[in-house]
């Protein structure tokens, strides 16, 4: 009986089958994902490049992808096109009005999966307006004035229309 012994990347099992032994190899570690990025501008809603440094020392890399979760909707899958470890493709623009999370999946030959770290892009508008107080203040001010001033004309008014009817002498009624 002959027995091997294997580097850590393997598990081996034995097996008996009709009074042989027989060992399997079997992969067990997953690939490995040493980097990855996006090249474009995605925050601005254009079509980007997303690229991964993938390897599996012992199978082979099988597929990567990139995964796009929106805040709402569906999760799309994105796969990348190999060229040796690294791996990239053109990805179409996210939506506008949706915070979208990307990370990359990876799957070696054994099909042990690997998930990268996730990056987070707000494609929402941006709603931090800036007053500036050169240019709203005289604003206020001059509409604030204007209006003081049709209020107290109101009110002068109605107090003149209201003092002339108190002068007014009452119509006095004799009967004779």
């Amino acid at each position: 009986m002959r027995i091997q012994v294997l580097t850590r990347l393997l598990f081996v099992s034995v097996v008996l089958v009709g009074g042989v032994t027989v060992a399997s190899a079997q992969d067990t570690l997953r690939p490995e994902i040493s980097s990855w990025g996006i090249d474009g501008n995605a925050k601005g809603g254009e079509s980007f490049i997303a690229w991964a440094n993938v390897s599996d020392a012992s199978s082979g890399v099988q597929n990567v992808s990139l995964i796009v979760q929106p805040n709402v909707g569906p999760r799309l899958e994105y796969p990348l096109e190999s060229n040796g470890t690294l791996f990239a493709n053109t990805i179409p623009p996210l939506e506008f009005n949706h915070t979208h999370t990307l990370f990359i999946k990876a799957f070696d030959m054994a099909n042990n999966s690997a998930t990268s770290y996730s990056r987070v892009i707000d494609r929402r508008p941006v709603t931090n307006t800036t007053i500036d107080p050169a240019v709203t203040a005289p604003v206020v001010i001059g509409s604030s004035l204007v209006l003081m001033v049709i209020v107290i004309t109101g009110a002068w008014l109605y107090d003149r229309r209201n003092i002339r009817r108190n002068l007014a002498p009452a119509s006095s009624s004799s009967v004779s």
